[in-house]
């Protein structure tokens, strides 16, 4: 069975390795670069984090888990059947040996070496010792169809009885992820859901905390809000831009927000300074005693050592408090402040389309697929990986998808020929 591969991206790669271990299969992977993997090898700055144990926990099976890590209920059809286990123990067998890292009592799943480098080289070492044709420097051009598949690259024409397509969205074009496929399925009457970034800054309408911060990092909880509808909420590590709001947080709440925004939504993010406090009088009681013991302190350096003194000062100027000493705040600023650093509000009207998004959220519409990601405009024609309408958060759920629809596709075509 000649089986042609587009992309030779995380889940190209993954699915002619999978494939070409069945030796009846005559696999070809096309790409248009000179080069696999470019896209993976900077994925997590280098270090490829490429699964996490919540998908060891009990509610996978729950749709609640699919709504809180994806924008998109088609993932519980393929991560329900293909996961943690199945990747880490084919790593295992080609030589990639993992460690975790832990953070807010998740365990992120990294190569040993902490480098990208190593799932690579490993996979195209398995892909040469299968005999997978691999072809460089052409770019997918169009399909026909009739009887067999006619594919049409810059450079040539081939012909195959199965096409997989996995050429990725649009974040980082410069890896060779530009969407130019996705309108070449578009002019071929697949609806394409519109594409839009996704794990990536937050831009926000002017603010006093914007332009006096800039740079800046603090531990915060973060909040989005649709119509004044609470949305989702990210606790983390964020960074201040003189535009925006960066840092994994911000990240993982874009997605939503852009489609938000693109859906004409009033959106807003709340950000928590005092996150750590379950209640308004347990923060306020905080707030008071940082009065009592600092009374002499310079007002700008209240909170000096919990938050940034140009956050404090952000603060002060939002509530138009003027005074000097510490010693001067009265009650009713007291309680201004803390409610402020319970609550930050900022308001955003703009989808942040001039970054280097992560990933790309939209792409063809999963009502296109059946369950094993194949067309039903189409048989034997398969689609995977970041083209479809499908994102997640951060912490290795995009490359696990990624590499679980590699899965999927593989065992559909195997057990068909079969």
């Amino acid at each position: 069975m000649d089986i042609i591969i587009i992309g030779g991206g995380a889940s190209g790669i993954l699915l002619a390795l999978l494939l070409s271990n069945n030796k009846k299969n005559n696999i070809t992977l096309i790409e248009k670069n000179n080069k696999l993997g470019k896209k993976l090898l900077i994925t997590g700055n280098g270090k490829c984090n490429f699964t996490n144990d919540t998908f060891d926990r009990e509610d996978i099976n729950n749709d609640n888990f699919y709504y809180k890590y994806y924008n998109n209920l088609y993932t519980k059809k393929i991560l329900t059947k293909y996961n943690k286990k199945q990747l880490i123990d084919l790593f295992a067998d080609i030589g990639i040996e993992y460690t975790t890292i832990n953070k807010y009592d998740i365990n992120y799943y990294y190569p040993r070496s902490l480098s990208s480098s190593s799932i690579l080289y490993n996979i195209y070492d398995k892909l040469c010792d299968n005999n997978v044709n691999i072809i460089y420097d052409e770019e997918f051009l169009d399909y026909n169809y009739n009887n067999k598949f006619e594919i049409i690259t810059s450079k040539s024409k081939y012909y195959s009885d199965i096409l997989c397509l996995a050429t990725g969205g649009l974040s980082y074009p410069n890896t060779g992820s530009d969407g130019k496929v996705l309108n070449i399925l578009k002019n071929h009457n697949f609806n394409i859901i519109p594409t839009l970034p996704a794990l990536c800054p937050i831009l926000c309408e002017n603010d006093i905390l914007l332009k006096n911060s800039k740079n800046i990092r603090v531990n915060a909880k973060v909040s989005s809000y649709i119509n004044n509808k609470l949305i989702d909420t990210e606790i983390g590590e964020i960074q201040i831009l003189d535009n925006a709001i960066s840092g994994i947080p911000a990240f993982q709440l874009s997605s939503k927000i852009h489609r938000a925004l693109l859906n004409n939504n009033k959106v807003k993010i709340s950000i928590n300074f005092l996150y750590n406090f379950s209640t308004f009088q347990d923060a306020l009681i905080f707030i008071k005693n940082r009065k009592n013991k600092l009374y002499y302190k310079n007002i700008n350096y209240f909170l000096c050592s919990y938050i940034n003194d140009k956050i404090t000062e952000s603060i002060m100027f939002k509530l138009g408090i003027n005074k000097n000493k510490v010693s001067e705040l009265n009650d009713n600023d007291l309680i201004n402040i803390t409610k402020l650093l319970l609550n930050y509000e900022l308001y955003i009207n703009k989808i942040n389309y001039n970054t280097q998004s992560q990933i790309t959220s939209g792409g063809v519409d999963t009502d296109e697929l059946t369950d094993s990601l194949e067309t039903k405009k189409q048989k034997k024609l398969y689609l995977l990986g970041e083209m479809l309408d499908i994102d997640g958060k951060c912490g290795g759920f995009n490359l696990q998808y990624a590499f679980s629809s590699a899965f999927l596709v593989s065992n559909k075509i195997n057990n068909d020929k079969n």
